[in-house]
């Protein structure tokens, strides 16, 4: 398996989406990117961090320092899949090969507060097939589809049908009903 290797570059809210924000990560040449959603409070955690000019530590930050001190852990972040909008990432343990389920945008946050000690890999192939090209400048970001919360996509469906957009609206509604097939509950929110 051919692997990835990523770097955060930006958290960013979703403009007319309340309670929504957008992770994104690059490759290491700056090429191509993966966006991961996130919900309200990965954000804020994002934001408080990058503007943060505290001396205080928080907790989360405090835990990591005294693992680091204590132990010789060997820990990487690898995204395995997307299901139903959420990528399902493992943080895994490379000595003891135990591994631990954890969410995209979760992931990303420990990574970030790592101070990218934890790195974050990504299968080549589903790199390639999740990811757009980078441009940091760019006043957009192009989302797939599959990589969407249910709440994102209803909200999406209902302005490409106020838009009189069937197309991506049709696309949408399908989308939707892949879900509901496969179970997710939203239909799931994002845990994050």
């Amino acid at each position: 398996m051919s692997r990835i290797r990523l770097y955060f570059q930006l958290a960013t809210e979703v403009v007319g989406v309340d309670h929504e924000g957008l992770l994104i990560l690059a490759d290491s040449f700056q090429k191509r990117q993966i966006v991961i959603p996130c919900n309200e409070s990965v954000l804020d955690e994002f934001k408080e961090r990058l503007n943060s000019h505290q001396q205080q530590s928080r907790v989360s930050d405090v835990l990591f320092r005294v693992i680091k001190w204590q132990t010789d852990l060997s820990l990487e972040l690898v995204i395995m899949n997307v299901v139903n909008g959420n990528y399902s990432v493992i943080l895994n343990n490379t000595d003891s090969l135990e591994q631990v389920p954890i969410n995209g945008a979760q992931a990303v946050l420990l990574n970030f507060i790592s101070k990218d000690k934890i790195p974050v890999y990504i299968d080549e192939g589903l790199f390639l097939k999740q990811s757009s090209p980078f441009d940091l400048r760019a006043s957009g970001v192009p989302l797939p589809i599959n990589t969407l919360p249910s709440s994102m996509l209803r909200q999406a469906l209902t302005k490409a049908i106020n838009s009189e957009n069937y197309e991506l609206a049709s696309q949408l509604r399908d989308e939707l009903s892949r879900r509901r097939r496969t179970g997710d509950s939203s239909s799931k929110e994002l845990d994050s």
